[in-house]
């Protein structure tokens, strides 16, 4: 599977930093950034057979220049796809906006790198991954190998901690004023219409008289769970005697048609089942998590569910946009 819609945190980091960012108003979507699979159809199909190529070269006895030339047009022939596709992005662009004390201000010959850097409030290099995979060893660094878009980029990093760390770090930092970013399996337990995540949402038992009887490690051990989709927290919700949230609201990437006006709501028992990875800032870390950083990371295979967010397409009973996310 050479290409995809998914993705991880750091590989968005690397295309903000490297390219930018810009309005939505000058580089607006297109059918198939959201409807994306005759694109991604296509993409596949010719990398396929540009892999074949190249590998008849090299057993032909070509040179690692002669492949390499080849290699620079196959390229430009999956760029022009892409654009094709998406469109072109605009290297420069006006941009003109009102402040908070209404006054105007228009901003002439942006590109996508000035825009982030004068415009955008975050900072995304301050983020970390942090997951809980109860198959390793908590407060350990790993990694995926070949899970990377970009040379000379920020590799994927993930601090392996226990569910409860994840729950109180998103937490803190909602109380904080900012989204949290997420990857889950996002199709287990999920009704779409209602926009509800619960563990308790279908009763296989009265069906089948048997239920789903794994947990989380047995399920990543057997291929049985994995991450699917990223979406991002805006707000949660406790009782004063409750030590972290009985419920959240997750804003998703499918339309406002879809659940609550495009937002859902995620119990305390479905996150603790079948969420994997949290994306916060490095500065609101315990002392005890930001020293995992400082250690050489494990790597992983290449093809460890923990990579998946990169390699996901959906299903033919999910929803045809679930794996597809607005444009950077």
């Amino acid at each position: 599977q050479p290409v995809s819609d998914g993705g991880q945190w750091d590989m968005a980091v690397n295309l903000i930093v490297k390219h930018g960012v810009m309005p939505q108003e000058v580089f607006p979507e297109t059918f198939s950034s959201s409807s994306s699979s005759r694109m991604n159809y296509m993409l596949t199909n010719k990398l396929r057979e540009f892999a074949s190529e190249l590998r008849s070269m090299h057993a032909s006895g070509a040179t690692l220049g002669e492949m390499r030339e080849t290699k620079s047009g196959m390229m430009e022939t999956i760029n022009n796809i892409i654009m094709i596709h998406l469109g072109t992005p605009p290297a420069t662009f006006d941009w003109s906006y009102t402040d908070s004390k209404n006054k105007f201000h228009k901003m002439t010959g942006m590109t996508p790198q000035s825009f982030y850097a004068e415009v955008c409030p975050v900072d995304v290099t301050s983020k970390v991954s942090l997951i809980n995979d109860p198959r390793n060893e908590y407060y350990k660094l790993y990694t995926v190998d070949k899970l990377n878009n970009m040379a000379g980029g920020l590799s994927v990093r993930y601090i392996n901690l226990p569910v409860e760390t994840l729950e109180e770090m998103a937490m803190k930092t909602l109380q904080a004023g900012e989204p949290v970013w997420f990857g889950c399996d996002c199709g287990k337990f999920m009704q779409r219409d209602k926009g509800i995540f619960d563990t308790k949402l279908f009763d296989y038992d009265l069906i089948y008289n048997t239920a789903p009887g794994m947990d989380k490690e047995t399920r990543l051990n057997y291929g049985e769970s994995l991450m699917t989709h990223a979406m991002v927290f805006t707000a949660f919700d406790k009782d004063e005697s409750d030590a972290l949230p009985t419920k959240w609201r997750v804003e998703n990437s499918w339309g406002r048609d879809a659940a609550d006006g495009g937002y859902y709501v995620m119990t305390a028992a479905w996150f603790k089942e079948w969420m994997y990875q949290i994306a916060v800032d490095v500065s609101d870390l315990p002392g005890d998590v930001a020293a995992v950083l400082d250690q050489t990371p494990s790597v992983l295979p290449a093809w460890d569910p923990m990579g998946s967010l990169a390699g996901y397409l959906p299903g033919p009973s999910e929803p045809p946009s679930a794996a597809t996310d607005a444009k950077l």
